[in-house]
């Protein structure tokens, strides 16, 4: 794919820079450039004052990954900037995990790093600026490429492509990740690097881009990766002369393998961290078990909020510009990103396989795609009016009309907005949208589409002027640009009361221990725990570990989907876990405000006194037998790590229930099965409970170790305790952990649970955990003394025999490196996700450091890559590539092979595996 172009003399005598008045050539080459960017921030800065959004007010529009994610993550990274925590051994998140693969997912951004400008209670408020910032840079890359690479193009018409292209329905439905945008951001220069490869044979922008590119997200990239082999593979063996096809291949080819090299310290650890997670699933069942067509509703507005793209579909034929096999070329390419947005199996594909929201990441190539074709066609009409002899003048029948059209299409927007926001509006904080709301959204695009179609369509038959053309392109881009970003962005608009809560718990705890922060419910977003700069089991990415994920929930954890939380659990995984600070409610606690450590006007801060070190010492005979945690139910798993790390005999009591209500209990090869007797009446579970000592008692139902969303157990149980209700639906996707009922010494305590529907379990029921014979066990430990510096943990840890080990308490990584006593140890994996060191009788020191797997092999080939990549340009500018002509031909041939192998793999079998599993079982 490749746009050509015609030269033009320079704006300037490229001898005189400066003269007389006269700005420098570069100001006159480039300064016009800075209006799409700075149009794009006032049209912005125009929907932030209408719905009071800041820098106008405290409103933020932050809402699902934004909130959950990237904001979050950038306070870690401010965190790891000011030294608290490493980019590598991270242990924030996930009980202690690499950042670096965290960082090249989610931050990996230029814009990441002003974070360390901004207070950290200032952060929401700042995540208004950043999406400003990051849509006025997609409009200045934007309108440098077309500014470049269609020279014929007018400042206002490439300025006005540029702010459409910023305002894209991938901006406005995918903001939320913030590092996304960024992807925005560079694509516009890695077209540009491709166009100048294929034209002048200069490899340098492109391996630059394409570099930073897999640097930014790795993930996206291979969307990229898969745009730029098809589209070419259309250029070359369609469009490119037949004389320079092999040579432009080989630079091609080249280029790309330096740009791989170069980045490998970026996706090589990156990737290898990606395959452990739990995000990870089978294509095959993913593709047969897939729609033929994609969710239409959600899928086609994010190519809509650009309508032009598709209203130049019908101009590009009746403007002839079709004859020209470049433009062809790009079209063929534009319709192959068409394709995946209506049919799902090749969407899917083009996601690496599957996704879970978000379905059409790739939308930005496809608007840009668009916009280049309607560029070749502004350039032909260009060239149309400079030839038009006398000169086109605009009638004012026709200025008349295409005013009403664009007070129309004004109005139509602005009615919507006024009377129909919420409906318009669904997919904020839904990440689908409604049929209702697709209608209305498609009312607009619609009319928006042939309101360009109409203006289009004028200018070819030289009834209007470029002037006034150009002016009413700007208009129809600010109504357009102006409604896309009210429904998406201001509809978001919210106080940022309940986030200023959550941050005024930060950094009141020590930093110097590894010591965790746990929340005793889902209060907030748990990505919040490690950002407020506590240690923390939380976590919420797609780089979640599938053992850490799966371990968590069967030691009784709430976990769903990729997010792993930190409330739930006892008192005895909290000691084993090093669960010492507890962030809560000041209306859920007992605890006196004196002996708080810290006390918010929401919040508070209370601290576990029996969590004493960070690590635990045990004994075993056979190390390998305990690699995994043994299958039962989460009551018998509390037994089992009592036993193995305590051994204080008997700490768990299983109760049964007095009286059951309209209910059939029964068990199923290990499986609870509760059935009401009358389907349409709630069934209950009556519980008398005479505790003996202190005991605290949970209530347990847990099913499956799945990631997903909604589990069948899901709003099974309404459970109160001596008749006040302290849970409603439970498991919930906020909490299906183990629920605490309350702690009590020497008491009967009421128990009863209303069941609301029938369900079965692996796991169930109501148990006691005895604290104080616990707490007596747990001092009779020898406590360990850890401390983190950077990615090291070091300290020591006393054995009183020979056959003992110390359990630490973080996810299990072949990325670490261990010294008992100087000398290098094994690392054993134990209990399905953490590990252990093997001890020596006595005092041990111990010595533990972390690099993420494949970084040392990724920063070599960096390396190497940088290498190669100053010898190719030193090659090229000696002309050397002319040696290399013997390459050629095989080059030509594997890209052949390769463009073949991704056509099939990505547009072919998809169809073919989703009919056989459709109709595979019929024929």
């Amino acid at each position: 794919m490749s746009m050509k172009t015609i030269r033009v003399s320079s704006y300037a005598d490229p001898k005189t820079k400066r003269s007389g008045g006269h700005l420098p050539a570069f100001w006159k080459n480039y300064g016009p450039c800075l209006i799409a960017p700075a149009a794009a921030s006032a049209l912005l800065l125009i929907v932030y004052w209408v719905y009071h959004l800041f820098p106008f007010a405290r409103y933020i529009f932050a809402w699902g990954d934004m909130t959950q994610q990237s904001i979050p993550l950038l306070l870690d990274f401010k965190n790891i900037l000011s030294g608290q925590f490493d980019l590598f051994l991270n242990t924030a998140n996930a009980g202690g995990m690499s950042f670096w693969g965290v960082f090249l997912f989610f931050l990996s951004s230029p814009f990441s790093f002003l974070v360390a400008l901004i207070d950290s209670k200032d952060i929401y408020l700042f995540s208004n600026l950043l999406v400003l910032m990051k849509m006025a840079a997609c409009a200045f890359t934007a309108s440098l490429f077309f500014h470049k690479q269609f020279p014929r193009l007018t400042i206002s018409q490439y300025s006005a492509l540029a702010v459409m292209y910023a305002f894209c329905g991938y901006a406005m439905f995918y903001y939320q990740n913030l590092v996304w945008l960024d992807m925005l951001c560079v694509f516009p220069l890695l077209l540009l690097g491709l166009c100048r490869l294929i034209q002048k044979g200069k490899i340098g922008l492109y391996t630059v881009m394409l570099t930073a590119t897999v640097a930014i997200n790795y993930y996206l990239s291979y969307m990229v990766i898969l745009f730029l082999i098809l589209s070419m593979g259309v250029y070359v063996f369609w469009a490119c002369e037949k004389d320079r096809r092999k040579k432009t291949v080989a630079l091609f080819g080249f280029s790309s393998l330096i740009a791989a090299l170069l980045s490998a310290v970026c996706w090589l650890p990156s990737f290898l961290q990606y395959t452990q997670s739990a995000r990870t699933t089978g294509i095959l069942e993913s593709l047969a078990g897939s729609k033929l067509f994609t969710s239409v509703s959600t899928t086609f507005p994010v190519i809509l909020c650009t309508a032009s793209v598709m209203a130049i579909i019908p101009m590009v034929f009746l403007s002839r510009i079709y004859r020209k096999r470049t433009v062809q070329a790009l079209f063929c390419s534009y319709v192959l990103l068409l394709i995946p947005v209506v049919l799902e199996p090749i969407n899917k594909m083009w996601h690496t396989g599957s996704y879970q929201a978000f379905p059409v990441r790739y939308g930005y190539i496809t608007v840009m795609l668009g916009l280049c074709l309607t560029a070749m066609f502004l350039s032909r009409g260009n060239d149309a009016q400079r030839l038009a002899h006398p000169k086109v003048k605009t009638s004012p029948s026709i200025l008349l009309i295409v005013s009403f059209h664009i007070a129309a299409l004004a109005c139509v927007g602005v009615l919507l907005l006024v009377f129909k926001q919420d409906q318009v509006s669904s997919y904020v904080g839904r990440l689908w949208m409604s049929t209702e709301s697709f209608l209305y959204f498609l009312l607009f695009a619609g009319l928006a589409a042939l309101v360009y179609f109409m203006f289009y369509l004028l200018y070819h038959n030289l009834m209007v002027s470029r002037r006034v053309f150009s002016v009413i392109l700007c208009c129809a881009v600010a109504c357009e640009s102006f409604f896309c970003s009210s429904v998406f962005i201001g509809s978001g608009a919210r106080f940022t009361w309940s986030y200023d809560n959550a941050l005024d718990l930060g950094y009141h705890t020590k930093t110097d221990d590894l010591f965790r922060t746990k929340l005793n419910r889902k209060y907030f977003d748990v990505n919040l725990v490690g950002a407020l700069g506590y240690n923390s089991l939380s976590h919420y990415t797609s780089l979640t570990d599938e053992d850490y994920l799966f371990t968590m929930k069967k030691l009784g954890y709430s976990a769903y989907w990729m997010e792993v939380g930190s409330n739930g659990g006892t008192l005895l995984t909290d000691m084993l876990l090093a669960n010492r600070y507890v962030i809560t409610k000041n209306l859920d606690t007992d605890v006196p405000d004196d002996d708080k450590l810290y006390r918010g006007l929401v919040y508070c801060i209370v601290e576990n006194d029996s969590v004493t070190s960070f690590g635990t010492t045990f004994q075993s005979d056979d190390i390998a037998a305990l690699e995994t945690l043994p299958t039962g139910s989460r009551m018998e798993l509390q037994q089992y790590l009592s036993d193995l790390f305590y051994d204080c005999g008997k700490i768990v009591q299983s109760y049964e229930p007095e009286k059951r209500i309209n209910l059939v209990q029964t068990t199923t090869d290990g499986n609870t099965n509760l059935k009401r007797i009358v389907n349409t009446r709630d069934g209950y579970l009556q519980y008398t409970i005479p505790v003996k000592g202190t005991q605290t008692l949970y209530f347990d139902c847990f099913d499956q170790t799945t990631t997903a969303l909604k589990e069948a157990i899901n709003d099974s149980f309404d459970v109160s305790v001596n008749d006040v209700r302290v849970e409603s639906g439970y498991p919930t996707q906020k909490n299906n952990g183990l629920l605490n009922l309350g702690t009590f010494t020497d008491e009967t305590v009421k128990v009863e649970v209303k069941v609301r529907k029938n369900m079965t379990a692996r796991s169930f029921g109501l148990f006691g955990v005895k604290d104080n014979v616990l707490q007596k066990a747990n001092e009779k430990k020898l406590p360990t003394t850890l401390t983190r510096s950077g990615n090291t943990i070091s300290g020591t840890a006393t054995a009183k025999q020979d056959d003992e080990y110390l359990f630490l308490p973080m996810t299990y990584d072949t990325g670490y490196t261990a010294t008992v006593n100087g000398k290098e140890a094994e690392i054993y994996p134990v209990l399905d996700a953490f590990f252990a060191l093997k001890l020596q009788k006595g005092e041990n020191t111990i010595a533990l450091r972390y690099v993420p797997r494949g970084f040392q092999t990724g920063l070599f080939l960096s390396a190497l890559g940088v290498v190669c990549f100053i010898f190719a340009l030193w090659a090229l500018r000696k002309n050397w590539v002319r040696k290399l002509r013997c390459l050629y031909r095989p080059i030509y041939g594997i890209f052949a092979v390769l463009v073949g192998l991704v056509f099939l793999a990505i547009y072919i079998l998809p169809m073919v595996i989703w009919f056989l599993g459709k109709f595979g079982g019929s024929l």
